[in-house]
């Protein structure tokens, strides 16, 4: 198979990135972080996580690989030594006045405003005095709702634990084998929330019981000691749908409402976006819609390393990963894929109109 054919089966969606990783591993050791940055001219990082906590977490872990807090603390004093931290205000001004960042600048966020944010993270990065951005969705404030991928993480979760309700499950379904099961559930999207709710419904599963015994998410109160420790505050959808999956109309929606309730309630000085899942196949007219009037400023996609041809948009690289890697072999990665692409000019991202 030749490279074209390599970066044509990956390039989608991002999802295969231990293919990815095994792909570039050997040539690791041979690039230092700055001179990968030399090469690409990419010196502004920016990781996101979800959550980190040394506990299973029973409506995450079925998901994806969140770290421990001392896998936190070494990606962290990874970019500290080898980065200078940036603040969203120093990367609007580069922006949009051409202010410069330094060539080697990272700034955190955190998607889905999960309670960790408040009790693991900002405890940290306040020591370390690093800022960051907290992105929310404005339908699980307070408990209200329970994400529709979570929802199926903790239905799992019961399953594996209790074979008397996963056999019921597994009979209502009509299948035999656990994987065929499993993938079913795993399949369920956003628009087959009745379904997940069904399956519930069969292991007696309260959702609602969950969020008041557990309090997955932030409440009120926590976003506002969010903003007193000096971080920023942005605008993650209202209930966190794959873009792809619904209208423009939908997707303006989504953003506008949950952007405007979090302003309201948080008089927030900043208008920020970070799109939940990924930006794929979000069309130019999108854009044009939450920039104007400068409704948003800033938005962030979670495609990895890659440039944008919208001036305020800025790809993400995701700090989580099925191999729970550190922060510098992911980045790393992250650069030799870049380079990769750029050889095929598919290191940018076009948008086409809707």
């Amino acid at each position: 198979m030749g490279l074209f054919q390599i970066l044509k089966l990956i390039q989608p969606f991002r999802m295969k990135s231990s293919f990815i990783f095994k792909l570039f591993r050997p040539f690791q050791p041979f690039f230092s972080i700055s001179t990968l940055r030399k090469i690409t001219q990419q010196g502004l990082i920016i990781p996101f996580y979800h959550t980190v906590s040394n506990k299973n977490l029973p409506h995450v872990r079925h998901l994806y690989h969140f770290k421990n807090i001392q896998q936190f603390e070494k990606d962290l004093d990874w970019l500290c030594t080898t980065h200078e931290p940036v603040t969203i205000n120093d990367i609007l001004k580069h922006i949009n006045d051409g202010y410069s960042l330094p060539n080697n600048s990272f700034h955190l966020t955190f998607d889905d405003g999960l309670r960790q944010c408040i009790e693991e993270i900002a405890p940290i990065l306040v020591e370390r005095k690093l800022p960051a951005t907290f992105f929310i969705n404005s339908a699980f404030l307070d408990n209200r709702s329970l994400m529709f991928r979570y929802k199926i993480s903790l239905l799992i979760d019961r399953m594996l634990d209790d074979k008397r309700l996963y056999s019921t499950i597994a009979s209502n379904l009509g299948k035999e084998k656990q994987s065929e099961v499993f993938d079913f559930i795993r399949g369920l999207g956003y628009h087959q929330t009745e379904q997940i709710h069904q399956i519930a419904e069969w292991g007696n599963i309260d959702y609602k019981q969950f969020l008041e015994d557990e309090k997955p998410y932030m409440s009120h109160k926590h976003i506002h000691s969010l903003i007193d420790m000096g971080f920023q505050i942005g605008s993650h959808s209202v209930d966190h749908p794959h873009y792809f999956e619904v209208s423009l109309l939908q997707q303006l929606d989504q953003t506008l409402t949950c952007h405007s309730y979090l302003k309201q309630q948080f008089d927030l000085k900043e208008d920020l976006f970070a799109f939940p899942f990924t930006d794929h196949q979000v069309t130019s007219s999108f854009f044009n819609e939450i920039y104007k009037d400068s409704t948003i400023q800033l938005s962030f996609g979670g495609a990895g390393l890659k440039n944008e041809m919208i001036k305020n948009h800025i790809q993400r690289v995701a700090a989580e990963d099925k191999l729970c890697r550190p922060l510098q072999e992911i980045v790393k990665t992250e650069y030799l894929y870049y380079i990769l692409k750029a050889l095929f000019r598919k290191n940018t991202i076009h948008r086409h109109h809707a």
